[in-house]
């Protein structure tokens, strides 16, 4: 079903210069990797997809990449290698993602057999309670700031699946902070589109991207001082530095000048949560479509689209690519997904790794709901919900020994939230709860079982996290396309922010795009491979055990593998 796309002399760390697994292990010159552009224009061929025997890292940017086979060498887990990369994603992805923002994870424990989740989700401010009206104006204030969960979620997920020294995590984002990088064009433009908040403040915003009154451009080496003091402050005195140290303390004083209510109780306070280990099986709320089991968290959402593609056979209808009738029905049922969510929802960011545990869940799945819902669908007409904008960073990453670690790490805001920073780290915006409601039951992962065991995983950032989750997930499960090939078709996404119009790259064939116009779909046409779409970091294992990684070329990343010493 998912031929091996890649021959023998073309797995990673043969050619394309893969960190290989080698006798030596040398720490690699992470200073002379940087001076390389290593996102250009052109997505580079042979970072897409990659197979391995052994190890398998996915990830939006080649330098984080780099950085999580690093740590597999260097003995560390699934885990490790997962906190390694996310660092550096902090440094060489800031519009994205940031120490300020939050950190989840699931984990698929190989010996155990089981799959967990790990939430460094947002807090609410103590003295901002939950159902605290959204104020548009207040929004680009320190009101919006949440409490930031990334820090303890990593010790949480560090603590538990870890295998490295804690201060080993941390090599390669210090030296990308400290030495610098280039800048690449796709940072640049995201930059540029909010350059009236990167430089907004007095200090490290300002200092990093104006050095000298103007700001840096594509091809400029870009030195983060401030983060790479904060980055050794924390990898040396651990997590309660960013909690109840120095560094609380600036962040309340900062918040607080610019109209927050963060306390130094809030940050001392804060927990991250785990939840119990979920054994992939029928009677422990998983649930089958074709030859997959659809495990956590993902399963509401994955497995209601799925038993809606049942009901209405949307396989015999053609690939969206081809078919206005599949495409129509594809975002039908992702609007129905959603509008069923939001009348469940909580405001509560813990959904993004909830497991099922509930009646609602149940019900969700079933497949007399799901034919119930179908026939909704073909007899209501659409029901658009309107777009939020934000930014993420995805990973997926398989070890040695089979465990897998796949999630995402986000500010959860516009890049660079408000533009407040302190020390170098950006502080989140985080209108999720307030302003936008998340439906229940939807996930930025995806995963599938077979015989017990993970077969798929992915995660991808973006705006259009469900449509991506989706959309790629089908692809395999649903048109039996292999890996290399199920990031290649042309994507629908998410609202365009402020507008109920779902973005749709525009290489859709034209008459396809008329037809579901003319259905009642409002679209906004985007350009191709539109980085909004989303971003698959996802894998793919075999039953002998041979994997495969893709990343998607929407956002220039890297599959790498090693294949043993």
């Amino acid at each position: 079903m998912h031929p091996r796309a890649a021959s023998k002399d073309s797995l990673p760390g043969a050619r394309h210069g893969g960190i290989a697994r080698s006798s030596s292990r040398k720490t690699p010159d992470w200073h002379s990797v940087a001076k390389e552009d290593t996102k250009p224009l052109n997505p580079i061929g042979a970072h897409i997809h990659a197979a391995s025997k052994k190890e398998m890292v996915s990830s939006q940017h080649p330098l984080a990449t780099d950085s999580a086979l690093w740590a597999l060498q260097r003995g560390g887990s699934a885990v490790d290698a997962y906190i390694t990369a996310a660092l550096v994603h902090c440094v060489l992805e800031p519009n994205m993602t940031s120490l300020g923002g939050g950190f989840w994870i699931n984990y698929w424990d190989a010996r155990k057999g089981q799959l967990f989740g790990s939430d460094g989700a947002f807090a609410y401010p103590e003295a901002l309670p939950v159902d605290l009206p959204f104020d548009e104006q207040k929004a680009w204030t320190g009101w919006a700031t949440m409490v930031p969960g990334y820090v303890r979620g990593m010790e949480l997920a560090h603590k538990t699946w870890g295998r490295l020294p804690w201060p080993d995590l941390f090599e390669p984002a210090i030296a990308f902070a400290e030495d610098g990088f280039v800048v690449d064009h796709q940072l640049w433009g995201w930059t540029f589109n909010h350059r009236e908040l990167v430089g907004r403040y007095p200090g490290a915003g300002r200092e990093i991207w104006f050095p000298k009154g103007h700001m840096l451009g594509v091809g400029d080496v870009l030195r983060n001082p401030f983060l790479a003091r904060t980055l050794q402050r924390l990898r040396d005195e651990g997590a309660d530095y960013f909690y109840m140290g120095c560094f609380a303390k600036k962040l309340v004083e900062e918040i607080a000048k610019h109209g927050g209510a963060i306390s130094l109780a809030d940050l001392k306070n804060f927990r991250a949560a785990k939840t119990e280990g979920w054994i992939p099986s029928l009677e422990t709320g998983g649930s089958s479509y074709r030859d997959y089991l659809v495990g956590p968290p993902s399963i509401t959402m994955i497995q209601l689209a799925f038993n809606l593609f049942e009901a209405g056979d949307l396989r015999a209808m053609g690939h969206p690519s081809e078919s206005a009738d599949a495409l129509y029905y594809q975002v039908r049922i992702m609007q129905e997904i959603w509008a069923h969510g939001l009348t469940n929802q909580t405001g509560d960011f813990s959904e993004f790794s909830a497991f099922p545990d509930s009646e609602w869940h149940q019900r969700s799945i079933s497949k007399e709901f799901a034919q119930s819902l179908w026939q909704e669908i073909e007899k209501s007409p659409p029901r658009p919900f309107n777009g939020f904008d934000a930014g993420t960073c995805a990973l997926t990453i398989v070890d040695a020994e089979g465990n897998i670690a796949s999630g995402d790490h986000s500010t959860a805001s516009t890049s660079y939230g408000t533009g407040i920073n302190v020390e170098g780290v950006i502080l989140n915006r985080a209108v999720f709860g307030r302003k936008y409601k998340l439906p229940r039951g939807t996930s930025t992962s995806a995963w599938l079982f077979r015989d017990g065991k993970p077969v798929f995983a992915m995660a991808t950032p973006s705006r259009s996290f469900t449509e991506c989750v989706l959309q790629m997930t089908a692809n395999v499960a649903d048109y039996g396309m292999s890996l290399a090939d199920a990031v290649k078709p042309p994507r629908f996404g998410h609202p365009h922010p402020g507008l109920g119009a779902i973005e749709i790259e525009g290489d859709f064939p034209d008459r396809i795009l008329s037809e579901v116009q003319r259905r009642g779909i409002d679209l906004f046409p985007v350009s191709p491979l539109e980085m909004n779409m989303g971003s698959a970091q996802a894998v793919l294992i075999s039953e002998d055990g041979f994997i495969e990684g893709v990343a998607d070329p929407r956002r220039r990343g890297k599959a790498a593998g090693t294949n043993g010493a």
